[in-house]
């Protein structure tokens, strides 16, 4: 009870973290020990900012595919989703963090304390998160997120721009020409410089 957003999503974030690197957690977490991440989560979501947002997002989605024992990731979050055994997000928190990203991104968010600048690194994380979950924002959310994903491109990693392009892909998400040629150039970039 004592978790706040900033404080419950560092925590996702860094569970999620340390599940992904092979015998770091000596045990993985049990279905009970997210569904009492979850439940505060979603008690926490509608105050949480959109950096909080964007990490619990991702770890969710990095828990879930963590737990798929397919490497087939397509199949993957099918399987989470589908599947009680394998720790899906519950539907009603994913709801919330949607909902909540769709009132922070909106162009309504003036009455957010500060602007919403994610940058390169934030902007690859969510849309990563978002195409594994195979879940989407509301329209102005994502016009957004591709936005700023067309101003932050220069600034990606390989990493970065990597799951970038593959989340677009993976949402089906038509790219605009101007992004789809930022994201393109960015690759020219990074290739030179390897």
């Amino acid at each position: 009870e004592d978790l706040g957003g900033r404080d419950l999503s560092l925590l996702l974030w860094a569970l999620a973290e340390l599940q992904g690197l092979q015998g770091l957690l000596r045990q993985p977490l049990s279905p009970s020990q997210i569904g009492a991440l979850e439940e505060r989560a979603l008690a926490l979501a509608p105050q949480m900012g959109a950096q909080e947002v964007v990490y619990t997002l991702w770890a969710l989605a990095t828990l879930c595919n963590t737990h798929c024992t397919t490497p087939n990731t397509a199949h993957c979050t099918t399987a989470c989703k589908t599947h009680p055994a394998t720790h899906t997000p519950a539907e009603p928190l994913l709801c919330a963090l949607l909902a909540r990203m769709e009132r922070v991104l909106s162009p309504e968010s003036a009455a957010e304390p500060a602007p919403i600048i994610l940058g390169a690194s934030n902007i690859a994380k969510i849309l990563w998160a978002l195409s594994t979950l195979g879940r989407l924002p509301g329209e102005e959310p994502m016009k957004f997120l591709l936005t700023d994903a067309e101003s932050s491109v220069r600034d990606m990693s390989a990493a970065e721009l990597g799951n970038t392009v593959w989340a677009i892909g993976g949402i089906a998400h038509q790219p605009s020409p101007a992004l789809l040629s930022a994201l393109t150039q960015r690759g020219r970039d990074v290739l030179a410089h390897m």
